[in-house]
């Protein structure tokens, strides 16, 4: 009988054995920061802030709002890091001199290529001479929100400085 035991002992003891080897090499590896960032997105959303001069020579106006007509697309490719994007969007902008509104298009591209800052808080995409920083406000595998500034020639007033939430959704 004692035989019995020690060797129902002993199978259990391989089995349970046996489980825990097979459980450890199942972990999922969860994906790099920069792996996030890799892929096509489509533009989804922008929020956009800035300050215009008052022609009256009071304070600046402040101008804020959710950009409307919003589209575009931004493709990240890795090894080589090489980046393209074109969007537009639409902003309403306050007239002081009426008191009512006009619409502004806003519209950007570029291409070329792109690196992370060492602490991972923004993503610098250079194209020819000129570098453009995002400021990376999330990064999941299907969503990505940057900030960045965006000049914006304004006739009369020159070129006025817009910053911007740029919200970005995977491409199925």
């Amino acid at each position: 009988m004692k035989k019995i035991w020690i060797i129902a002992f002993l199978g259990l003891s391989l089995v349970a054995c046996k489980k825990d080897k097979s459980s450890s090499t199942q972990t999922n590896t969860p994906l790099s920061y920069e792996d996030k960032l890799v892929g096509s997105w489509d533009l989804t959303a922008i929020y956009y802030e800035t300050e215009i001069p008052d022609f009256g020579g009071g304070a600046p106006i402040p101008v804020e709002d959710n950009g409307t007509n919003v589209s575009g697309e931004f493709n990240i490719i890795k090894d080589p890091n090489q980046v393209s994007y074109d969007y537009s969007f639409t902003a309403s902008i306050p007239n002081p001199l009426t008191g009512g509104s006009f619409d502004a298009p806003v519209s950007q591209q570029a291409s070329g290529t792109w690196t992370v800052a060492s602490d991972n808080s923004a993503i610098y995409l250079k194209s020819g001479e000129e570098t453009t920083t995002f400021k990376v406000m999330k990064n999941e595998a299907d969503l990505q929100v940057f900030q960045t500034v965006i000049p914006y020639s304004v006739p009369i007033l020159g070129t006025v400085e817009v910053t911007a939430l740029i919200t970005l959704t995977r491409q199925n």
